[in-house]
């Protein structure tokens, strides 16, 4: 249980080190977006901070607010994989967001977040080798430095639907355990200086907001700017052995989705994805694919 050095409406700050309550009040002072990342909760350790986020929006947790840990215990990314992160020198946060002040699908957000990251890193550091990874991870040449992971809930009621934005951006990191020794980078070995944790997210989340924006004004746009910036996405795509076995299981879902098999498939899935099948889409699978991709794991349609 730890305690607390402030709690208000606005922000939260564990007692850990000044460094932590330096670092709530640099982002209180710096922060220049609209809604995201307000209010805000800054600790020194949790498990996860989706579940903490999660936990906070079942309890009114607002659209935008922002949960940020110094270090992570037990994070998590896509497919069960863990995200390490060391206590004081990398980025680990989520945020908070709810439906009823979206206009776009939740789940093209996650591409808007990938984005997002990309193009704040090939701002700041226009000299490295910044690509996105589909459909979100962030690489410097070929090792992953930010992941992203979005993950839906649903309230006590049921009509309170909201998600909870994971993201991890290695910053300061300077080694690497196990597998990740030879996959992992950080921002600080690849300039060999570092790193403004703070001005990154801030810088981060003016960006996501803009990305939002954009999505919500014109879809197609933004998923032609996204897709110029992959690396050839149909090369990923076939690939992906996981992301074939699924794709070539096209018409069993869309008999799946002829027969409501709701177990399987369910939302918009069933008219977008679908339909987009159908209609040779791409720009409109592209936008659905990864919830497909997750769901399917789920359901097991088309195998590991």
């Amino acid at each position: 249980m730890t305690s607390r050095i402030y709690d208000t409406p606005d922000k939260t700050v564990t007692q850990n080190s000044d460094a932590l309550q330096d670092a709530a009040n640099m982002y209180e002072r710096t922060l220049k977006t609209d809604s995201l990342g307000r209010p805000f909760r800054f600790e020194s350790l949790v498990a996860s901070t989706n579940d903490m986020a999660r936990d906070w929006a079942l309890v009114g947790g607002p659209h935008g607010a922002l949960f940020f840990a110094d270090e992570q215990a037990q994070g998590r990314g896509r497919r069960g994989r863990v995200w390490q992160t060391q206590p004081g020198v990398n980025l680990t946060f989520s945020l908070i967001l709810r439906s009823e002040f979206l206009s776009v699908d939740i789940g093209l957000i996650t591409l808007a977040a990938g984005f997002a990251m990309f193009k704040t890193l090939r701002t700041l550091f226009p000299t490295l080798n910044i690509q996105i990874k589909w459909p979100n991870d962030i690489l410097i040449g070929p090792r992953k430095c930010s992941g992203i992971l979005l993950e839906s809930s649903i309230g006590a009621d049921r009509s309170d639907k909201f998600a909870i934005l994971g993201i991890g951006l290695n910053v300061n990191q300077i080694t690497f355990s196990g597998d990740l020794e030879r996959t992992a980078t950080s921002l600080l070995l690849e300039t060999g200086h570092r790193q403004d944790r703070i001005g990154l997210l801030v810088a981060f989340l003016d960006e996501l907001e803009t990305r939002i924006l954009q999505i919500s004004g014109d879809k197609s746009s933004f998923l032609k700017e996204y897709e110029g910036h992959l690396a050839g996405i149909r090369k990923m795509l076939e690939e992906d052995r996981y992301c074939v076995d699924i794709l070539k299981q096209t018409h069993a879902v869309r008999r799946a989705v002829e027969k409501m098999e709701a177990s399987i498939l369910e939302g918009h899935l069933k008219t977008h994805v679908v339909d987009g099948i159908r209609a040779g889409n791409d720009e409109q699978i592209l936008g659905e694919l990864m919830e497909l991709y997750d769901m399917a794991a789920k359901n097991n349609i088309g195998g590991r």
